[in-house]
Formats: C-alpha cells, structure tokens, sequence
C-alpha cells in the first residue's frame, strides 16, 4: 500500500496491533515500512510479533507499507492509521518539484498552531530557486501572527533572507549556497488560503 500527500505533508503512521510470530529477525510474518513511494525505497523499519511499535515518519511526501505473510501460522494482522505531518528535508533537484503549507492546500485553510521546518537541498555546487504560486497568510504588521521564514542555508543560525506575510507571494527568490530553510508559522486566530511554490536547483 502506497501513501502519497502533497509535497512537504509527510505521512505518519501509527500502527495500533501487529502480524503474528515472535521472530526476532521478523523473517517470517512482517509488516515492511519504506521511506518513499514503493519497495524499493529505503527501509524504514520490520515490524512482527504482538507488541506494536511506536510511530513512524517518513522523510518525504510518501511511505510504501507491504506485508508479508508466509503461509504457516495464521494471527490477527495488523491495523494502522496515518496522518500527514509537515516538514522535513526535500531534495531540490533539476526537475520543478512543489511544496504546499499544508495537505488540504486548496480544499481548506492552513491549520492554526502550525510550526513547520523544511529544508530544501540542492547538489553541491548548485543553488536553490524558489517561486511562488500562490501565498495568502494572515496579515499583520510586524509579521508576528502568522509568516513564512526564509533562511540562506540549512537551519536558523544561516543568514535570513526574509520574513513574510501577505498581502500577495514573494517575488522568485535564490540561494546563495545549495539549502534553503522555510520556517511556516501561524498561530490559533485567523487562518487563510497558505502557499504553494515551485522549487528547483
């Protein structure tokens, strides 16, 4: 089972019961968590026996679930449920990529108490662009309600390139090394439209 959200939503999963066997190796009955859109992307974790484990996150905007049953001992299964959580760290490469503020980008506004962190990294040698399709946020003249943070590198101790709040997107804007941080934060007021851009290195 492939779960897929907007770009920058990463999903998050909670498993609530497990596939039987007690295995330590999980070489029989498993269920496989990967980090992306199918098997063949890293392994997030092997899961088997009755205890469930804790929750976990991808990296990105997918997570590729496969269970695995031998055919000998039958049990219960396993139950899960997810949600989509926001940031991470995204790979900016030649090809234009998105990112939103939140997964129901376009259906709904942003939710209040966000905090969101995302990294954009591009190849060493290479910058980031970023350009803006839409951006609507609450207004306020300080920015201190809801904003969009922007950093010339990969956390807050980089350089800032700026702060802001509508009315209306930021003009395109480049790194001047190869990662961008995008702080999102909004507060529990008033919540509007968010922002979509389009990121390549």
């Amino acid at each position: 089972m492939a779960i897929t959200m907007h770009r920058g939503c990463n999903p998050y999963t909670a498993p609530k019961s497990h596939p039987g066997g007690d295995m330590s190796d999980c070489a029989s009955d498993h269920v496989a968590v990967h980090d992306g859109a199918d098997a063949a992307a890293p392994l997030l974790g092997r899961f088997c026996g009755s205890a469930p484990p804790g929750a976990v996150l991808s990296s990105g905007s997918a997570m590729f679930v496969r269970f695995v049953a031998d055919g000998s001992v039958q049990k219960k299964g396993f139950e899960a449920t997810h949600s989509s959580v926001c940031g991470g760290h995204l790979r900016a490469a030649l090809r234009t990529q998105e990112l939103f503020s939140h997964a129901q980008f376009g259906d709904a506004p942003y939710p209040g108490g966000s905090d969101c962190r995302w990294v954009l990294l591009a190849e060493e040698g290479y910058g980031v662009e970023l350009i803006f399709q839409a951006f609507e946020v609450e207004e306020e003249a300080d920015c201190g309600y809801d904003f969009l943070e922007l950093f010339d590198g990969a956390d807050g101790t980089a350089p800032p390139i700026g702060r802001y709040w509508s009315p209306g997107p930021p003009e395109p804007l480049y790194s001047a090394g190869d990662a961008v941080l995008l702080h999102f934060h909004s507060d529990d007021t008033i919540n509007k439209k968010g922002f979509h851009l389009r990121y390549t290195s």
